[in-house]
């Protein structure tokens, strides 16, 4: 017996199935049959009846071989003890792959067979056939079974002689089996025929089709009286989409192939992504499109894949036909006309897929110059430490540059970004994950566009230093209380180098207005020991001149060294009240389940009066800790807390609160998570199924009778060998859409639908990286629609922008924390109202079962156990919300995601 696939097999004696799409096992089983029949003559009985009878000894002498493990016996009638005979003219041959050096080569097809007056009955290959004067029938399958891409094969060998008796007597000779399952094996696999294998002509076998990439076997009958019955039961049985049967029609004797497919026999699917518009300097009037097609399905199939230029009037297109096996991809493209300088919009299609590319032409031609105008790459930094390392490319060409970005450290790609970055346009690009800081040395970095390069400079001779260097830290920010109009401000920072070794660095103090002007500022260069000589600190302090505000003002300072950055706020005036701000806050993680840990924050009042407030550690399995505190200004306190954390692994979210100000953390309670939050990003520790649900997109304003919706969209940036952004929903609704999940039919899916049409799923490779990302725009022309809402009793009419201006709010950096926020069921997420009236709230796009304590400023999620994120993006306070279950942002923006390994 032969086994392919993962879902077993059938009925007949199988064994075992090993595997999960492919052939991973195969396990041969040639039991030997021993035939025992009399000789005795039948006499002047009905041919007919004597056939019917005949059938009836073979079937069960077919069911009694499948109990071939005991020894049985079928009895033969007095009327059928005639022409039972055993014939071995017909052979079977089972090839992998069509390849004849995967191939059991022809072994014998044994016959038991009925006989009599021109009619015959016989059993061959475990099925029962009759011939009758029309052809050959089946009355039996064979022992063949096949489903979902799984095939067992079990055909006996069998020996015979005519003796005296009146019955079948079945047996297995496990003797002989033995060698002849595990040559049909070695013969399957490996470059040793069957016969080398049975005489142990051999030395060291070599794999020829390894389990794992065989997909197909065919099995071909030669010399059979029943081949015609062999192809009808075949073709008449499995769909021909997955077994073929050649040839079309058969006489008795002629040879039958019948291929099955085997592993994923899923439909074949052709996914379209990383569509890429490039100039084509050749012809200037022209531009080349490329996209990657892949078969995500399991059956090979060949489709055309069209790509179209879409303009008003006069559409350019071009086509190529492709085919693919499961699994397999192929880039394709072509070129299509462009004649004016205008955004013009892109797409690949599949039967299956769509893809779509926004290029915007200032001139035609137009070609991209995506130039490096801007960096802050760190001379140094610590063993296992995460800086920031960012780079700024800007545009400065005359077409949408779609361009990888390369970080390269000691010339070999390190990391690489993609980016879509209209004319004139910037985009910041974070390497700081991808820095080589996981082994002391001394690297080369380097970054390119397709139009530029970037090489960080010497510092002291050397390029970027880990371990062997020092690394200045903002340990601790002393910020003012207290300061009335007319005073100055003093800032005191500490400075530690946490590094290896003795450095030298300068360190920075600015002082803001509200405006964002500085006001002052102070720089001192340090040079401190690092840790193998005792790490040292110092200590820098700012006193600013004069300070005025007409009743109190909010003032901001920023402490920077070369490796890292602190920012606050402070008051200005006789009037301003007492403001309790949390300074720091201190979270060790992980924690396993049921121990202790230990956590705090650092509270100031920055305020202009005394006060007496109390503060609060809440979390969500237990009660709160409190503590009162008395402070002046400019005076703060570290409170301490220390409690069991929960027996369940899970993100449990810590409150830190005053009157004034609340910050959180979350305590990451795991043995060994499937996926860990760092920061706004999520971080895969095995293989997943991810899926991400948008819920709702609220960036809208209203006039007495109109809602104006503008311009949100989302993408996925993923890391794991390799940094790639996906635009998400970009062929969701209408050519013009294009991706725009705020518009009126966008959001009028998101009320009405039924089904999730912004929904994307996704497998995660362990070790993946992935946060969301969303991008907002102005508007400068809208146009109406024909969608209207009922808000309050009152029905509104609706416009989209037809002509967006430049970035409003980008979600774009993973290190953006104050923007994306990623939460589990239980946490609290800031209970933000409506900037308008034509704006959906939290519990409207979520539902009131996912949201407790709706009417208080803070609600906690409720989520399904599938629901292991919540993505909840904001911006900062005072602009209009915007809220989605999958990633958009402006003052509240919703994202679901859920897992399953």
């Amino acid at each position: 017996m032969f086994e392919w696939g993962s879902w077993g097999a059938g009925d007949r004696g199988v064994s075992h199935v090993l595997g999960v799409v492919l052939l991973a096992s195969a396990v041969i089983i040639g039991a030997i049959l021993i035939v025992q029949v009399g000789q005795q003559t039948i006499g002047d009985i009905n041919d007919d009846a004597n056939v019917e009878l005949a059938e009836e000894v073979l079937l069960s002498v077919d069911q009694s071989f499948q109990r071939s493990d005991t020894n049985e016996s079928v009895e033969i009638p007095d009327r059928v003890r005639s022409d039972i005979t055993v014939t071995d003219d017909a052979t079977y041959n089972l090839t992998l792959n069509g390849r004849s050096a995967c191939s059991t080569g022809n072994r014998s097809l044994q016959t038991i067979r009925y006989q009599e007056n021109g009619q015959q009955v016989g059993y061959q290959g475990g099925g029962v056939w009759r011939m009758t004067e029309s052809g050959a029938t089946m009355s039996s399958p064979p022992a063949v079974n096949y489903d979902q891409g799984a095939l067992s094969v079990s055909f006996a060998n069998i020996s015979g002689q005519q003796i005296g008796g009146n019955s079948v007597a079945i047996r297995s000779n496990a003797t002989a089996e033995r060698p002849h399952e595990a040559a049909l094996q070695m013969a399957l696999f490996t470059d040793v025929s069957y016969e080398d294998a049975r005489t142990g002509s051999f030395s060291s076998p070599s794999y020829e089709c390894p389990p794992s990439q065989v997909a197909n076997a065919t099995l071909t009958i030669k010399n059979s009286s029943y081949a015609r019955a062999w192809a009808d039961w075949a073709r008449s049985t499995y769909d021909d989409q997955y077994v073929t049967v050649t040839p079309a029609s058969a006489e008795p004797g002629e040879t039958i192939h019948v291929r099955f497919a085997l592993g994923d026999v899923s439909d074949s699917k052709f996914a379209v992504d990383n569509i890429t518009v490039q100039s084509d300097p050749s012809n200037p009037g022209q531009a080349t499109v490329s996209a990657m097609v892949t078969n995500t399905g399991g059956l090979k199939d060949t489709q055309t894949i069209t790509l179209k230029h879409n303009r008003s009037g006069a559409p350019s297109e071009a086509t190529e036909t492709v085919t693919l096996g499961g699994g397999e991809s192929i880039t394709v493209s072509g070129t299509v006309d462009i004649a004016v300088a205008k955004p013009h919009n892109f797409t690949v299609e599949s039967d299956h897929d769509t893809a779509f590319e926004r290029i915007v032409y200032t001139t035609v031609p137009g070609t991209p110059s995506l130039d490096i105008t801007g960096s802050s790459m760190p001379a140094t930094a610590r063993l296992n430490q995460v800086p920031s390392a960012t780079v700024t490319v800007t545009n400065n060409g005359e077409m949408t540059a779609d361009q990888e970005v390369l970080f390269l450290v000691n010339g070999s790609v390190n990391a690489t970004r993609n980016l879509i970055v209209d004319p004139g346009q910037s985009r910041t690009v974070d390497f700081g994950p991808s820095m080589p800081t996981n082994e002391n040395g001394t690297y080369d970095l380097e970054v390119e566009t397709e139009d530029d390069t970037y090489s960080q400079p010497k510092d002291d001779g050397s390029y970027f230093i880990v371990g062997d260097s020092g690394v200045f830290e903002v340990t601790s920010v002393s910020p003012p209380g207290g300061v009335e109009s007319g005073e100055t401000a003093t800032i005191g920072a500490t400075i530690k180098n946490t590094g290896d070794i003795r450095s030298t660095g300068s360190v920075t103090i600015h002082i803001k207005d509200e405006s964002g002007a500085e006001i002052d500022s102070k720089s001192r260069d340090f040079t401190l020991n690092g840790t193998r000589n005792g790490a040292e600190e110092e200590t820098i302090t700012l006193t600013s001149g004069s300070l005025t505000a007409p009743s109190y003002s909010n003032y901001t300072y920023l402490v920077e060294t070369p490796n890292d950055a602190v920012n606050g706020t402070f008051t200005v005036g006789a009037s301003a009240p007492p403001v309790f701000d949390v300074t720091s806050v201190s979270v060790n993680n992980p924690v396993r389940p049921e121990n202790k840990t230990t956590v705090s924050f650092t509270v100031s009042n920055t305020g202009g009066t005394t006060d007496t407030q109390m503060l609060h550690i809440s979390r969500d399995w237990g009660a709160d800790k409190s503590s009162e505190v008395q402070l002046d200004p400019g005076k703060d306190e570290t409170v301490t807390q220390t409690f069991t954390v929960p027996s369940e692994e899970g993100l449990y979210r810590l409150n830190f609160m005053t009157e004034n100000q609340t910050a959180w953390r979350m305590l990451n309670v795991q043995l060994n998570p499937v996926i860990k939050r760092d920061g706004s990003e999520v971080t895969t520790n095995r293989r997943i199924n991810g899926s991400i649900v948008l819920k709702g997109a609220e960036l809208e304003s209203n006039t007495v009778d109109t809602i104006s919706h503008t311009r949100v969209e989302m993408a996925l940036e993923v890391r794991n060998q390799s940094e790639y952004e996906i635009p998400l929903w970009r062929d969701v609704g209408n050519d013009f859409e294009d991706g725009d999940v705020n518009g009126p039919y966008a959001e009028e899916r998101l009320v009405t639908g039924d089904d999730h049409p912004y929904e994307y799923t996704r497998t995660f490779e362990k070790n993946t990286t992935f946060s969301l990302f969303a991008t907002s725009y102005w508007c400068d022309e809208y146009t109406s629609t024909d969608v209207t809402f009922e808000i309050d009793g009152n029905e509104y009419d609706t416009e989209r922008c037809v002509d967006h201006d430049e970035v409003r709010i980008s979600v774009d950096n993973p290190e953006n924390n104050q923007n994306v926020d990623i939460l589990r069921s239980g946490d609290k997420t800031p209970g933000y109202g409506q900037a308008s009236s034509a704006q959906r709230r939290l519990e409207d796009m979520l539902g009131e079962e996912r949201l407790n304590n709706t009417g208080s400023d803070n609600a906690t999620l409720s989520l399904l156990l599938t629901v292991n994120w919540f993505f909840f993006m904001n911006s900062q306070r005072g602009m209009q919300a915007l809220k989605t279950h999958t990633a958009v942002m402006t003052r509240t923006t919703t994202t679901q995601w859920h897992c399953s390994e």
